[in-house]
């Protein structure tokens, strides 16, 4: 199924893409900017395969790489070429976003940009581009 989508604002560095399990809802998390911006496609977006993404905040850093949402919609996981931070709220993926979140182990990779997490959400693994790259598996 392919979706053609454009920015509100103009292009974006957009290498982050979480689905909200719980609305159907894809969000959109930009890269360059010093606040990575979130955007919105709603799920008749989708289904429709076309529309004009909706801003929807702006995180508190910047350089977003990789994200994953769990289940529940009310945790994400997120990733820079630096670090980890796992973001919640009660309120759902937008508002978890906009919250500082908090650092959760890593080790820099050579040029990490994925992250996953588990379908328990109570782990997440990570992988570099390039070939012979390792998967790492953070577990508690």
């Amino acid at each position: 199924h392919v979706i053609h989508l454009s920015y509100p604002d103009g292009a974006r560095d957009g290498e982050a893409l979480v689905a909200d399990r719980t609305t159907g809802d894809l969000y959109v998390i930009t890269k360059r900017e010093a606040r990575s911006r979130v955007y919105r496609v709603t799920a008749a977006q989708v289904a429709a395969g076309t529309g004009v993404m909706r801003l929807v905040g702006e995180m508190p850093y910047g350089g977003v790489v990789g994200a994953d949402a769990c289940a529940g919609g009310t945790t994400v996981v997120v990733k820079t070429y630096d670090a980890v931070r796992v973001h919640q709220s009660p309120l759902g993926l937008v508002a978890a976003l906009m919250d500082e979140g908090s650092a959760r182990p890593y080790v820099r990779e050579p040029q990490g940009e994925a992250i996953a997490v588990d379908a328990a959400c109570e782990s997440y693994v990570t992988l570099s581009e390039g070939l012979g790259q390792s998967l790492v598996r953070y577990a508690p």
